[in-house]
């Protein structure tokens, strides 16, 4: 057996390894996600929690993220940060795995008194009758042998959301 081939076998079930572990992690937050769950609300700023969630996000998966627009000042309100920081990273996990290896378009602006958080993909679409389906528990819209997961990250960010007032589509 030839070192490349070892790499190649030990790189592959690493992949699968980590692929099981996001699994078992949404089956677990799946699990504790109850409409009782106290949100436990703080003063964030938004930019800097949407900053730090992109260059985590950028450095991890080594994907290109392009923040195209931040408001001029703070965007504060009150939100459970963690929270707030797993759904920014969800929708960002979305992009790049059906984002065809394409940068990811980020935009953050403030409507009145909401913050409007955009993220963008170049990938393969949605078409608009499946628009609400993705939003639901085990919703996809590609394959699921050609993508993977459970259909369950945009249901988490969703509920997420919507215990914080807010909404996603």
């Amino acid at each position: 057996v030839h070192n490349e081939e070892v790499r190649d076998r030990l790189d592959r079930a690493e992949s699968q390894i980590d692929r099981l572990a996001r699994l078992v992690s949404d089956l677990i937050v799946v699990s504790k996600l109850r409409p009782a769950e106290p949100l436990r609300l703080g003063e964030t700023d938004v930019c800097q929690l949407l900053s730090e969630a992109v260059k985590s996000f950028s450095e991890e998966q080594r994907t290109e993220v392009i923040v195209t627009q931040l408001p001029p000042e703070r965007l504060v309100g009150l939100w459970d940060q963690p929270k707030m920081k797993d759904v920014l990273c969800r929708l960002l996990a979305n992009a790049v795995k059906y984002g065809a290896g394409r940068p990811i378009e980020v935009r953050l602006e403030r409507r009145g008194s909401a913050a409007v958080i955009s993220v963008a993909d170049q990938g393969i679409g949605i078409a608009p009758e499946d628009h609400a389906r993705i939003f639901e528990r085990f919703g996809h819209v590609g394959s699921a042998m050609n993508y993977g997961g459970l259909g369950l990250g945009l249901w988490i960010a969703r509920t997420i959301v919507e215990a914080h007032a807010g909404t996603l589509t």
